[in-house]
């Protein structure tokens, strides 16, 4: 990956949260400008329909890099790890979200 494409996302990332007054002083604004965030969410799982993490997204894999970077600097919630909660009646499993990344707005 190029510095560019990453830098590129990160210093609108910062400009959006800016125009949403979720940051206010420049600083905060040079923080996430400036914060290789895809270092630390190399993988996250996808939602599906029902709000359950589903399909992995790997930014390792060539398939899902340009998804997985676009994703991780976009001012979201991001699953990185779940459990098994349980079934539901036709087998499928319900998921819930043991870690996260965090969302500003």
């Amino acid at each position: 990956m190029t510095e560019t494409r990453w830098t590129e996302r990160s210093h609108a990332l910062a400009d959006a949260l800016r125009g949403a007054k979720a940051i206010t002083g420049p600083e905060w604004h040079d923080v996430f400008a400036t914060a290789p965030r895809h270092v630390f969410v190399p993988r996250f799982y996808a939602m599906d329909s029902f709000n359950s993490p589903r399909t992995l997204v790997d930014g390792n894999n060539p398939e899902q890099h340009d998804a997985w970077l676009e994703m991780v600097y976009r001012d979201t919630v991001l699953i990185t790890a779940y459990e098994v909660a349980g079934r539901m009646d036709d087998g499928t499993e319900i998921r819930v979200s043991k870690r996260r990344t965090t969302s500003l707005a």
